[in-house]
């Protein structure tokens, strides 16, 4: 498909540029048209400001100067990409895809939502020749791993838009778009901010990453543990809120925290499969431990390590054998270990899945097919907010990516936080809220659609920690033979 780039900018931003070059990469020609600048669409004193104390402050890199995009081809496109949004108030020629911010055309509107301390709401409207307005196509809530910084916060948020817009032509040239609902007309333009308000954005990041490092040097902010708790009819599977029980945690030394529990039971006996990751290596490992029929916690022992971090140990049994598919991104690898003495001696089996950034892998089997759900991670952009499937005949594959990947873009219900279960015969998926911060809440989905070709999920509800737990992130819920586990974090002194 031949796509045009349509922009004011005197040149393609860095990420647009690097969009061209995956569009590119899947077979599409990509050229630019420019036209006169909108007012205020440049770089100007504010962001000039900005970007300079941020590479001064954080060493952060300034966004560099990209190749040319080829000019005009004497060929007329067939999908023109108009980045200021002309197009929202004008009829068109070609299909035509605008990027919003907050429903906004321009990055302008992006950098106001970052100032304000949150992602901008991402939409992309499309507009057909024999339109009489743009239509809602794909929408997607980027997560800010660091929004105290507004060099990366910025460099993700137009990574994921440049995810969404991939994503979005990659259907249009298959036909395989469904549009939504017709948008408003022209939304007016957002000012670029200028050099007070940037200095403002510095001071405070300033202060709150010094406010931060102050409280690092006595406690560890996001000290995670594990609870549990036998269940009685009171399910959070079943009634999708917390119960009125209370959980019993996993006690530790402090220099340690526990996550991502899984539970998988054997002979009778219920193991708890999990993270443990020591602070002195910065590396986490594989532990379990079991949960006795009186509630107490056995003694926990390592049972995997690689060179590499491990976490989000899923344990299940197949075909008469016990496997682990741990979380092994920090290798881009989704690996499968079969238990050789179970539950202490593991050993590789395979690696299922390679090259990919793929955290929080969760296995399930539907009509007849198997599919992996794990949530992607890119150059410049977080592995909190996008959601990737594979799927496979065997267990020990080949694995396919999904026709549609990635199948959702949003912080608030995209990483995996736990093996699905069956209520009142939907099928249900435990995601991560990532919301104002890593695992904040979990939020329950009911998925809708799953084949080899499309996706669709509906939130049902989010859940928040309880206070009693003292905690202000939630991030795993797992269940198995009427025995629960969760995790969540919070404030945690060093010297306990």
């Amino acid at each position: 498909m031949r796509i045009e780039f349509s922009s004011g900018a005197s040149g393609p931003r860095q990420w647009r540029a690097g969009l061209a070059q995956r569009l590119e990469a899947k077979g599409h020609q990509v050229t630019l048209a420019r036209r006169a600048a909108p007012r205020d669409d440049g770089i100007g004193t504010g962001l000039t400001l900005l970007f300079a104390l941020e590479k001064l402050l954080y060493g952060v890199t300034e966004p560099a100067v990209p190749p040319p995009l080829p000019g005009l081809s004497e060929v007329a496109p067939e999908l023109v990409l108009d980045f200021d949004g002309e197009a929202l108030a004008s009829p068109v020629a070609v299909r035509t895809l605008i990027p919003l911010y907050d429903g906004a055309p321009g990055e302008a509107a992006a950098m106001e939502a970052l100032l304000a301390g949150r992602a901008p709401q991402l939409g992309l409207a499309l507009r057909c020749p024999e339109d009489g307005g743009a239509r809602d196509v794909a929408t997607a809530l980027p997560a800010l791993a660091d929004p105290q910084v507004f060099t990366r916060a910025l460099d993700s948020v137009l990574w994921r838009m440049g995810d969404l817009i991939l994503k979005t032509a990659l259907r249009l040239s298959a036909s395989r778009l469904d549009a939504a609902e017709t948008t408003g007309s022209a939304v007016s333009r957002r000012r670029m901010p200028g050099p007070l308000r940037a200095s403002a954005f510095v001071l405070n990041g300033l202060k709150a990453k010094i406010a931060a490092r102050l409280t690092r040097l006595s406690a560890h902010q996001h000290h995670w543990r594990i609870g549990w708790r036998f269940a009685a009819g009171d399910e959070v599977a079943s009634r999708l809120a917390w119960p009125d029980a209370p959980y019993s945690f996993l006690p530790d030394d402090a220099r340690r925290y526990y996550a991502d529990p899984f539970v998988f039971w054997h002979g009778g006996v219920a193991h708890v499969f999990c993270e443990e990751y020591p602070y002195s290596t910065g590396k986490g490992v594989i532990s379990v431990f079991t949960i006795g029929p009186d509630g107490m916690a056995g003694p926990r022992r390592i049972v995997l390590e690689q060179p590499y971090h491990l976490s989000y140990p899923m344990v299940f049994e197949r075909d008469g054998a016990i496997f682990m598919i741990p979380e092994s991104c920090a290798n881009r690898t989704v690996e499968i270990y079969r238990a050789i003495d179970f539950p202490l001696e593991w050993r590789l089996e395979t690696v299922l899945i390679d090259g990919v950034s793929a955290s929080d892998a969760t296995l399930l089997e539907r009509d007849g097919c198997l599919f992996l759900f794990a949530s992607l991670a890119e150059e410049g952009s977080s592995s909190w907010d996008m959601l990737g499937l594979f799927h496979a005949e065997q267990l020990m594959g080949p694995w396919s990516p999904h026709a549609a990947n990635p199948v959702l873009i949003d912080a608030a219900s995209a990483r995996p936080a736990g093996m699905m279960f069956s209520r009142q015969g939907a099928l249900m998926r435990p995601a991560q809220v990532c919301i104002g911060g890593y695992g904040s809440q979990l939020a329950l989905c009911r998925v809708d659609v799953l084949d080899i070709e499309r996706y669709q999920q509906t939130l049902m509800t989010r859940l928040a920690p309880l206070p009693a737990w003292q905690a202000d992130a939630t991030h795993t819920l797992n269940a198995a033979g009427g025995l629960e586990v969760i995790d969540c974090a919070g404030w945690r002194s060093r010297r306990e």
